[in-house]
């Protein structure tokens, strides 16, 4: 697409709000600037009514189903080449609740060709999680990928990471956070 850039485009940043209760999640879209345009319209590629902003502030928009994936735009209704989009956002998932002195929790997960899945565990009264893998085995980290976080995102310390280029016997293995929290997530061919 080639055309005049008669317009300026709106700035903004653009928060996810989870409501894990409702298994839903919100955005919060904080506009800077408003560019050329008196009127943006909030829009989403998720359903959700668009909202109209008038001035620079935060608007809300949603809510979104949980683990559904939104992309925002904000729409300069007097040049499109002014709309402005965000990153695909996504609420982070929702954990697990572990209580303290329940019986321990024991799950069961077979995966199948093109899995992807992820897991959080959280502990209520803020103590360690101990993770132990009663049985169970993966591919080689060649085409199945299994990483276990201490914390509750992908984005905090890594506890385990399959690299074994052969399939690696599960069976026994014990991580044990140093948080509340544990994070997993699987990938495979």
């Amino acid at each position: 697409i080639v055309g005049c850039m008669d317009c300026t485009a709106p700035s903004a940043t653009y928060t996810v709000v989870t409501d894990c209760d409702a298994m839903q999640y919100s955005v919060v879209v904080d506009i800077d600037t408003m560019g050329t345009d008196p009127v943006i319209d909030i829009t989403n590629d998720n359903g959700v009514p668009p909202v109209p902003a008038s001035a620079t502030g935060s608007y809300t928009v949603g809510p979104f189903p949980a683990g559904s994936s939104t992309t925002i735009t904000l729409v300069n209704d007097m040049n499109s080449l002014c709309n402005v989009h965000s990153a695909v956002l996504t609420n982070p998932l929702c954990p697990t609740i572990l209580e303290c002195g329940a019986d321990p929790v024991t799950e069961t997960y077979c995966y199948t060709n093109n899995d992807n899945h992820t897991w959080h565990w959280q502990c209520a009264c803020g103590s360690p999680l101990s993770l132990e893998f009663l049985a169970g085995q993966i591919e080689s980290a060649s085409f199945d990928h299994l990483r276990i976080y201490d914390g509750p995102d992908n984005n905090s310390p890594i506890l385990f990471d399959h690299t074994m280029t052969t399939q690696e016997d599960l069976t026994g293995m014990l991580l044990i956070s140093t948080g509340s929290d544990i994070y997993m997530e699987m990938t495979c061919d």
